[in-house]
């Protein structure tokens, strides 16, 4: 294979089809020679980058409480992925494609991206569902003066939970 431009023997491997000799993309006179007759025909190959596939990863809450299912809209990585069009997997061996990528229900998974230009490169994405917190109140009853207390029970599985009252600052409570 010669670029005219550039002249250098690449050597393909006829049984992998690497390309050995360079690692410059662009246009190559592929040239196929018959050294009993010398008869010769050329081709024109195009080398190309394999597509940056950059592993990312996406949390989410969960649908319902303690269902450990989230929707995942997966399209809002594609660009941090690779500026190739995306398929999406729900394997590594790319076999079971994502047919709704923009609403993707799931558990806590691997998914995998596949960035496709002529060349393809896979990204793993590690989705995480998030426990969705569960309150509960009781009627709250004013006194005379108009006052009176809530009562709000919160459940959930860590971290620190924040909350307001009709848009009020919003206060934290650790340890719920």
């Amino acid at each position: 294979m010669a670029d005219p431009n550039n002249p250098f023997t690449s050597i393909i491997d006829a049984s992998t089809g690497a390309v050995s000799g360079t690692t410059n993309t662009g246009f190559y006179n592929y040239i196929l020679t018959n050294t009993a007759s010398t008869c010769a025909d050329t081709v024109q190959v195009q080398l190309q980058a394999i597509p940056n596939a950059t592993p990312t990863s996406l949390d989410v809450c969960e649908d319902v409480a303690g269902s450990g299912m989230g929707t995942f809209d997966l399209t809002t990585l594609e660009a941090t992925i690779s500026d190739d069009p995306i398929t999406w997997y729900e394997d590594v061996a790319l076999t079971t494609q994502i047919v709704t990528p923009a609403a993707f229900i799931s558990s806590a998974t691997t998914v995998y991206a596949e960035a496709n230009g002529n060349c393809t490169s896979v990204a793993a994405v590690t989705l995480t569902v998030q426990e969705l917190p569960v309150a509960t109140a009781s009627v709250v009853c004013l006194g005379g003066n108009g006052t009176g207390q809530i009562t709000v029970n919160a459940t959930v599985g860590s971290g620190t939970l924040e909350y307001s009252l009709d848009g009020a600052p919003t206060n934290s409570a650790m340890n719920l």
